[in-house]
């Protein structure tokens, strides 16, 4: 049962007291979908995703639904989340439930079902079907929420192999914009030497590739292309 905060017997506002991480998980929803400076906005205002009027609005009536609702401010994060039950829905009442990270893993990729080539898969199917790699090919779909980006991944790069003309690309990119390789990678937040070898036998990794786009601005699928 939600009890507001309370201080020397009166009430006080909802910002305080001992609902501060519930405080803190309404601030980044609204952040996620609304402001532009976010890292995550692309991922959720950047694709329609909105937060009810009726949350926006009140921290009152998101606290009361995630407390009545289950929401634990003693249990470790991992345990107590708010996840999206239809992940193309925005957030609301009737779209969010509390649930551990490992349920919420159960709303991912792996139970998505595609629909593809006249076919009717799961998306674990699908990359199998295409010698993909799931945990790359789901990183990219849960970024994107595109198929046609993960389907850049066809042919590409094989398990043990490269993405054609990446580092083509990192090089180009650096003339355009007056940069060092060294500079490109303390830009994305990547360790020193490490570009270079994309030029040879190494491939950077999916999470390594959506740091490069988050850095640069240029989308995963961009950089995934070969030209």
């Amino acid at each position: 049962m939600y009890t507001k905060p309370q201080k020397g017997g009166k009430q006080v506002g909802w910002k305080a007291g001992e609902h501060r991480k519930l405080y803190s998980r309404w601030n980044s929803i609204k952040s996620r979908c609304y402001s532009h400076s976010s890292c995550h906005y692309k991922y959720y205002g950047g694709k329609g995703i909105t937060v009810c009027d009726e949350w926006r609005n009140s921290f009152e009536a998101f606290a009361r639904w995630a407390l009545e609702n289950g929401f634990d401010e003693n249990a470790p994060s991992y345990q107590c989340t708010i996840d999206r039950i239809d992940g193309n829905k925005g957030y609301s009442p009737d779209n969010c439930r509390i649930v551990s990270m490992a349920e919420q893993a159960n709303n991912r990729c792996s139970n998505v079902i595609i629909y593809d080539e006249g076919k009717e898969r799961t998306f674990k199917r699908w990359c199998l079907d295409h010698d993909l790699s799931y945990k790359n090919a789901e990183s990219i779909y849960l970024k994107t929420g595109s198929l046609d980006a993960v389907k850049t991944l066809i042919g590409k790069k094989k398990r043990t192999g490269t993405f054609p003309g990446f580092f083509e690309k990192v090089q180009a990119y650096c003339k355009k914009n007056n940069l060092t390789i060294a500079g490109f990678e303390r830009l994305c937040g990547i360790g020193n030497g490490v570009a270079a070898q994309w030029g040879k036998a190494s491939a950077p990794s999916m999470k390594t590739v959506c740091k490069i786009a988050d850095a640069t601005g240029i989308p995963a699928t961009e950089w995934l292309k070969h030209d």
